[in-house]
């Protein structure tokens, strides 16, 4: 019984980032928002899953509405259906090194979204830099600086 709670521990571990696991919150004077509506606030929190990593977005807008998403990051670049966020319907997500991973957010077989999520060597930030455009023409760019909680 306790090897298979070891061997459970390690593929969970094997198969996400542990470097990316637990809870990043936004530093606003460090971070680029260009085009808006840009978020007062942004918390994110990535779960080790058997299939990846659980990502939920906790975000205030500009406005102070709140959204919260989330969504299971496969990590092997293939397409995955996106029912919990209506503006996507696809992720794509990659493993480019032992820091990085590209997340691709699709409708109808476009990228809309695309980012990259970088971990810094001591661990202790997360860049999390992303392109898009919400409406057809209406372009943004983000260059969100995350801490570790």
């Amino acid at each position: 019984m306790a090897m298979r709670i070891v061997v459970l521990a390690l593929l969970i571990v094997g198969s996400s980032f542990p470097q990316a696991l637990g809870t990043w919150k936004m530093n606003p004077s460090k971070s680029t928002m260009i085009g808006c509506p840009c978020p007062r606030s942004i918390t994110v929190k990535f779960e080790a899953s058997p299939k990846g990593e659980i990502q939920t977005i906790y975000k205030v807008g500009e406005n102070g509405s709140s959204e919260t998403v989330s969504f299971l990051l496969h990590l092997d670049g293939k397409d995955h259906e996106l029912a919990s966020w209506p503006p996507f319907d696809v992720v794509a997500s990659t493993r480019v090194d032992a820091r990085t991973a590209e997340i691709r957010l699709k409708k109808n077989g476009e990228v809309l979204m695309r980012s990259l999520r970088r971990i810094s060597p001591d661990g202790r930030l997360m860049t999390l830099e992303i392109w898009g455009s919400s409406t057809p023409g209406a372009r943004f760019y983000r260059l969100l600086i995350l801490e570790r909680q």
